[in-house]
């Protein structure tokens, strides 16, 4: 579908054939993306957001997975699996969830990328300005495991995963102010959102 000044969105039917019927690498990931795209969809409305477009940077921002690619190589792939196909906003998502400080050396996990592609990924981060569709993806990756946690207790979770998070505090201080900024507009917490779309 074409959403002005977004260009073409991938419809249900689209993102249903992404995380089920072409992927390579069915897991729990599919139905912590589900849950994302569906919480950002709800949300939608109440933050003056298209929910079509919600729907599918939620669902789709980690779609390199799709591909068993992890680390930074599933981020890239993500972008280009999307671009391939037309779909350049939701493509953006794959690459900016991961980057709360806009710096390459800010991602937590391994760097496993040719040159070539990190130079894309600079460029995009020196280039683009992040809208509220890459900050909702953000807070909610940073908020759900496959269940709502909240942003201060997924970001432990990273450390016992990774160790170490670049940017500690700066990138806890940024994701706060995104979550106030989008409490502040809705009607309940974000936690409320996400408990409607897990399903029991």
């Amino acid at each position: 579908m074409y959403k002005e000044n977004y260009g073409n969105i991938p419809n249900k039917d689209k993102i249903n054939y992404y995380l089920i019927e072409d992927n390579q690498n069915i897991g729990a990931w599919v139905r912590r993306s589900k849950i994302i795209g569906k919480t950002a969809k709800m949300m939608a409305k109440e933050l003056g957001l298209d929910k079509d477009i919600a729907f599918a940077c939620g669902s789709l921002f980690e779609i390199g997975k799709k591909e068993n690619k992890n680390n930074l190589e599933k981020n890239i792939r993500g972008f280009y699996i999307l671009r391939k196909e037309s779909y350049f906003f939701p493509a953006k998502t794959n690459l900016s969830h991961s980057f709360i400080i806009k710096d390459i050396d800010s991602f937590i996990g391994e760097d496993n990328l040719e040159e070539k592609d990190k130079k894309i990924i600079k460029n995009f981060l020196l280039s683009y300005t992040y809208t509220d569709y890459d900050k909702l993806i953000q807070v909610l990756d940073n908020s759900i495991t496959d269940k709502y946690i909240g942003i201060e207790k997924y970001q432990k979770y990273l450390k016992e995963k990774y160790k170490k998070i670049p940017y500690e505090k700066e990138r806890l201080k940024i994701l706060e102010s995104y979550q106030k900024y989008f409490e502040n507009k809705l009607k309940n917490p974000i936690e409320y959102y996400t408990n409607k779309n897990i399903k029991k």
